[in-house]
């Protein structure tokens, strides 16, 4: 890619509108843009019934937002490179979600509804 001072390469997190294309939401990200592969950032998007997004920032932070309007619910910074993207599971009626954080897992339990 060109590196153009210019008009520099950005990254978004976006929620579109499945049925007419428009975005509804975005969030840019922050943090270095990824030159080889060994160094990018590999973290996907897991949304829940619950109406929650959660996705690891370019910049090594794990956050949550609101599915529909975008804002951020919480945020945890871990400081990593993401290895994975976001899972949840749930163990006695809790649910948790995980990620894989440079060479941890990091698990964190959701409120009790």
């Amino acid at each position: 890619p060109v590196n153009d001072p210019l008009d520099p390469a950005r990254r978004y997190l976006r929620a579109i509108d499945i049925e007419t294309g428009d975005i509804r939401w975005e969030i840019e990200q922050v943090g270095p843009m990824e030159q080889t592969l060994t160094a990018g950032n590999y973290s996907g998007v897991l949304a829940t019934s619950t109406n929650l997004v959660f996705y690891g920032e370019s910049s090594g932070g794990f956050a949550a937002v609101d599915a529909a309007t975008g804002r951020t619910l919480w945020h945890f910074e871990a400081g990593a490179i993401w290895k994975a993207s976001p899972i949840t599971y749930r163990v006695n009626n809790r649910q948790y979600v995980a990620i894989a954080a440079g060479a941890n897992i990091l698990s964190f339990a959701l409120p009790v509804e």
